[in-house]
């Protein structure tokens, strides 16, 4: 239920900048994803993880074509039906892709603002990197 309610409201707070389908969504992503780079360059750690941040809750809500989340099977099981928001299947490389990279994006950071979270930050950022890529269950 939690979880419901986090995914709605997110989903409302989407709808009114305009965003609808997974594919605004992730452009939108895309966008945060290069401002925080561009934070990066300047060395503005906090500014870009920030940015790194907002890009990957911009695509909390874009599921994977085959896949049901826990948020999803939730609804299911309460008899709630949503929007589909699965990615077009030609995107999911690019959805992958971005997830990985912003994560491995955000080590940087933090390995460039405290070192000694270094072995946290690569605990985190391996089991991201794994999920972004792993295969949907059929």
């Amino acid at each position: 239920p939690v979880a419901i309610l986090a995914q709605d409201l997110f989903a409302a707070m989407a709808a009114e900048e305009g965003f609808q389908t997974p594919s605004e969504l992730l452009a939108a992503a895309q966008n945060f994803k290069q401002q925080g780079n561009s934070f990066f360059k300047e060395g503005n750690y906090p500014k870009a993880l920030f940015q790194y941040h907002q890009a990957l809750n911009f695509v909390k809500p874009v599921g994977i074509p085959g896949e049901v989340d826990a948020a999803t099977s939730q609804a299911q099981a309460l008899g709630v039906k949503g929007k589909d928001m699965s990615i077009p299947a030609e995107q999911l490389d690019e959805l992958r892709d971005l997830k990985a990279s912003t994560n491995l994006n955000m080590l940087q950071c933090y390995m460039k603002q405290d070192p000694s979270k270094l072995p946290k930050a690569l605990a985190s950022a391996r089991v991201c990197v794994q999920s972004a890529y792993r295969e949907p269950k059929p």
